[in-house]
């Protein structure tokens, strides 16, 4: 009995030490990977953000009012921006509805733009779910309508699995709903009181809060100037 019981120890010991070295390996191939955060390109809002920008594998939930609220725009700046180093931005536009001239004009390369017209909300999907997954693709833009718990769990893990930064664009009326995204960011247009500058050079002001992270960071607030 007691030789049997040394021989599971030594068993259990052994496969612990495998699990160890599994896990270091893991963590050194994707420590770097952990822990690069990558600016949304204000200072501002980066001040907000749960270690001062955006991670790749993240899904990030952009909720607004309308197309007017300046949710999709800033959305696809934070998007190009993790995408600018040379990775390639995908855009989802079912609804037919996405400029490529505005985002030129936001200074993002469109030869580095794949935009996707699915013909069907389950193309999208599909189409949504293999890009996430695509070490290619550094980050994915997309205006997203209805997504069920287990879609938006699915999402989830194609994200980290491709280590993917997934922008999605929705309405704010799925506040309070279940999110799967890792942060939930409120964007709202600030009305602007005075008359306008000579030169018509006056910026557009978005308030952006943080409604769900992982940190202090949540409930914070903060006022941009964004581009009209």
């Amino acid at each position: 009995m007691f030789q049997q019981s040394k021989t599971a120890s030594r068993i259990d010991a052994e496969q612990l030490e495998q699990l160890r070295t599994r896990i270091q390996d893991y963590c050194s191939r994707n420590s770097t990977l952990a822990h690069t955060f990558i600016s949304s390109g204000y200072v501002e809002l980066d001040a907000i953000l749960p270690g001062g920008g955006f991670l790749p594998g993240q899904l990030v939930e952009w909720l607004g009012e309308g197309h007017g609220s300046g949710a999709g725009m800033l959305a696809l700046h934070a998007a190009w921006q993790v995408a600018s180093p040379g990775g390639i931005l995908v855009a989802l536009d079912r609804d037919q509805l996405f400029f490529p001239p505005a985002a030129s004009a936001l200074g993002i390369n469109l030869d580095n733009l794949v935009l996707v017209r699915a013909g069907s909300a389950r193309e999208e999907f599909w189409a949504l779910d293999q890009v996430l997954r695509s070490a290619e693709v550094a980050a994915v833009w997309v205006s997203l309508d209805h997504c069920n718990d287990r879609h938006f769990r699915r999402l989830q893990l194609s994200a980290e699995q491709g280590g993917t930064l997934g922008c999605l664009v929705r309405s704010a009326r799925v506040l309070g709903q279940p999110s799967w995204a890792h942060l939930q960011l409120l964007v709202k247009p600030v009305c602007l009181r005075g008359p306008a500058p000579a030169d018509n050079t006056r910026q557009r002001q978005l308030e952006i809060t943080v409604i769900r992270c992982q940190g202090p960071q949540q409930g914070r607030r903060v006022v941009i100037d964004f581009p009209q």
